[in-house]
């Protein structure tokens, strides 16, 4: 998911399918992704990704605090991560580095003055933010990472909501 607003309003694109940053391709052949395709960001990145990769992780013989959970989900993997749990921040530091990709990506295609992430990734705080910054500022030019601001949004869970009401609101 996601949107770019340029100069005030929402960009629609010439299919009006513009900002699926979700379905940008980070990974070739990598996880199968809902909209039929391989390896895009939202499969790495997103709660559902985090959950993924978790599940990989565990697939090994390593300790964790998550090995005792009945049901894995991306907050239980953050409660475990600020616990130190280094199997579940093994798996934030993944997380940070695909989205460090694409919002690289982002950054040198459409140069925004900000990048703001939302959900799961916003309210994972630190423990996935200083991933994502270390991981961009070895992939930018400097002066981009410098002056780009990468913030978290404040809605919280219900921000897809939120943001489709509005996209709907001023379609």
């Amino acid at each position: 998911g996601g949107f770019i607003i340029l100069g005030g309003m929402i960009h629609h694109g010439a299919q009006d399918i513009a900002g699926h940053v979700g379905h940008m391709v980070i990974q070739m052949e990598g996880r199968r992704c809902g909209c039929g395709n391989r390896g895009c960001l939202e499969t790495y990145a997103s709660a559902t990704g985090i959950v993924a990769s978790t599940a990989e992780a565990l697939n090994t013989d390593r300790p964790s605090l998550l090995r005792e959970v009945n049901r894995i989900t991306s907050k239980r993997v953050y409660e475990a991560a600020i616990k130190g749990d280094e199997l579940a921040l093994e798996v934030f530091d993944h997380t940070g580095f695909y989205l460090a990709v694409g919002i690289n990506s982002l950054l040198n295609i459409i140069n925004p003055e900000a990048v703001i992430l939302m959900g799961a990734v916003a309210n994972a705080g630190d423990v996935l933010m200083n991933p994502i910054k270390h991981y961009l500022k070895t992939m930018c030019f400097p002066r981009i990472y410098e002056e780009t601001r990468i913030l978290r949004g404040t809605l919280g869970d219900p921000a897809g909501v939120i943001g489709a009401a509005g996209f709907a609101k001023f379609r």
